[in-house]
């Protein structure tokens, strides 16, 4: 039952380390996050390479957005509204849960 656990809990792992590798970031996220979050034992501190990653994916995702958002306040400044709502596109589609991204 141990070892059924253990091997559970590597598997979430393996599922969310795939989903990174996928660029599937979003879901690489919540499985991260489940793994972590799981009661499952962990005798090879994968939750601790779970947390990391998280940490990973949030800064990656944190930097892409505002790279497109300071892209997008650019072509607005100099009157190209079109660039503009287009790289605001952009950054909606790296962090779609960042409300604050205008639609």
């Amino acid at each position: 039952e141990y070892n059924e656990a253990v091997a559970r809990g590597r598997d979430m792992f393996y599922k969310a380390r795939n989903l990174l590798q996928n660029n599937d970031y979003q879901e690489a996220m919540n499985a991260f996050s489940s793994h972590m979050n799981s009661s499952l034992p962990d005798p090879d501190n994968l939750k601790k390479a779970s947390k990391r990653s998280l940490a990973s994916i949030e800064k990656r995702i944190s930097s892409q957005k505002n790279g497109f958002m300071g892209k997008a306040r650019y072509n607005l400044q100099i009157g190209n509204t079109r660039a503009a709502i287009l790289a605001a596109e952009q950054a909606r589609l790296v962090d779609p849960y960042d409300y604050a991204i205008a639609n």
